[in-house]
């Protein structure tokens, strides 16, 4: 999605739905650097994602953040306020399931966060943990 947060990034394999939170992430609208470290046991090294978005909203929720992700999740718990997100979400798919929570905190121009997700495919249980750091860098092109 090209107006959120790299918090879509790191969510690759997450998706949800839901109902729209009353409350919204406060974030300074215009071009954002995002970082992201992936960490898995069979990835071996961290790797880390580095990108620039531009975010045309000045609030974002987990709901919006996630609408368009994969099929077959469901948001739960979410919490908003002007500073902090939080969620859980749980995937059920073809062969599969993942649990996952993450939290994202904004200091208007900065944002930072992760996610811990756990994945069960074909019987095989896989940990995946995600953090990312974003900085306002200027205004859209």
């Amino acid at each position: 999605m090209q107006n959120r947060s790299t918090v879509l990034a790191a969510l690759l394999v997450v998706g949800a739905t839901g109902t729209v939170s009353a409350a919204e992430m406060k974030v300074k609208p215009g071009k954002w650097e995002f970082a992201s470290t992936t960490t898995m046991a069979m990835m071996g090294a961290p790797r880390t994602h580095t990108m620039t978005q531009c975010i045309n909203e000045s609030g974002i929720t987990p709901e919006t953040m996630m609408e368009e992700m994969a099929q077959g999740c469901e948001l739960l718990d979410s919490n908003t306020s002007s500073q902090t997100m939080t969620w859980k979400v749980k995937c059920a798919q073809e062969g599969g399931e993942m649990t996952g929570e993450g939290q994202v905190v904004s200091g208007g121009d900065t944002l930072k966060g992760g996610m811990k997700m756990n994945m069960s495919f074909n019987g095989q249980a896989m940990n995946m943990s995600v953090e990312w750091s974003g900085k306002h860098i200027g205004a859209c092109e």
